[in-house]
């Protein structure tokens, strides 16, 4: 039995804006990406935990016929005042800030990378511990929880998660065993 991480296809947003806990749709190439997420999991999954963003539960439901459990600790990093503001945009002194020390620094009104983990890693826990070895579960979420997870998962201080790259409708599967037992780790 294996666990899979899918990050959520393109969503409905032009290029160079922030986004992270905004509720996007899917852009216009959902249904053929989608087609390739599906081609590479296995036929049969017993569950299905997806953030509740539209962006990850509209994939998820599309994936598999089976119940969604939505779960508010797999929404990807809040960004705050960012939220849907052009990158280019942002008062640079505040990203300067930011980029400093990504792991306690926050956007204004926003998560730092320190709280984010701490939320996603409680979910994360759930997950593993409710992981059935009756069959196959897939995650579908964003890339920065599956990089805190991957980060997790090999021992990795968190500020190290930009190393993992995954495109959209990247999936990470996880075999082995879950929470630091030298899990296999995959990208599909």
């Amino acid at each position: 039995m294996s666990l899979y991480l899918v990050r959520h296809t393109t969503p409905a947003i032009n290029p160079g804006i922030c986004y992270g806990q905004t509720d996007l749709g899917l852009a216009n190439s959902a249904q053929q990406e989608l087609d390739e997420v599906r081609r590479r999991l296995p036929e049969q999954i017993a569950k299905v935990y997806s953030s509740p963003l539209r962006r990850c539960t509209a994939l998820a439901h599309r994936l598999v016929d089976t119940p969604i459990q939505p779960m508010p600790e797999l929404c990807e990093l809040d960004f705050g005042d960012w939220e849907m503001q052009a990158w280019d945009q942002l008062p640079r002194a505040d990203l300067d800030y930011w980029a400093k020390n990504v792991v306690d620094h926050a956007p204004t009104n926003g998560e730092s990378l320190k709280l984010m983990q701490q939320r996603v890693l409680r979910g994360w826990k759930e997950i593993c511990a409710s992981q059935s070895a009756h069959g196959n579960t897939v995650v579908v979420t964003h890339a920065g929880v599956i990089r805190v997870i991957h980060a997790f998962e090999l021992g990795w201080p968190v500020d190290r998660m930009f190393e993992l790259k995954i495109p959209y409708g990247g999936i990470l599967q996880l075999s082995h065993g879950y929470t630091r037992t030298k899990p296999a780790l995959q990208i599909l």
